[in-house]
């Protein structure tokens, strides 16, 4: 947005980004079987620069975590109770306690407003035990391109 002339410096910003992202789903599942559901809901982020106020915000609306095992009797490790999973505000004040301002204790250099939500945790040992033997294929791989990259620089050496 920009001002015309005579215009107030509260309408002019020097840079200003909104970002939305509606829904993120990823399947986890390995050659055999799918071991979760994670999907991650309502993503709104925002960032504003003026000369006397620079704002970010950022905001999670939902995030869900399911067991892809039909017959796990609590299907949802990770859920949320209420209406976010958090919620931060940030106002930065450039030059706000400067000069005469130094001692006025209405004003101030930044303001933080946050909210967390409650996430509810159930804890399954297979679940967990099935998501860290699939990270640990990522493990595997990297370990053995290392070793295959070290043995092409040794010939590439020779």
């Amino acid at each position: 947005q920009t001002a015309s002339k005579g215009g107030k410096d509260s309408d002019v910003f020097s840079f200003k980004l909104f970002a939305v992202l509606g829904c993120f789903h990823v399947e986890v599942c390995d050659d055999r079987r799918s071991i979760a559901d994670i999907r991650v809901q309502g993503i709104d982020a925002s960032v504003s620069v003026q000369a006397k106020e620079t704002k970010v915000f950022a905001r999670l609306l939902d995030m869900v975590v399911t067991d892809a095992n039909p017959k796990t009797i609590h299907r949802q490790v990770v859920s949320i109770v209420g209406k976010e999973v958090f919620s931060f505000e940030l106002s930065l004040f450039p030059g706000a306690t400067e000069g005469e301002g130094y001692s006025d204790t209405s004003k101030v250099d930044g303001n933080v407003k946050m909210s967390l939500g409650c996430i509810q945790i159930v804890y399954l040992h297979q679940f967990l035990m099935s998501l860290l033997m699939f990270v640990d294929n990522f493990q595997t791989a990297k370990e053995a391109l290392s070793a295959a990259t070290a043995q092409a620089a040794e010939k590439a050496a020779s």
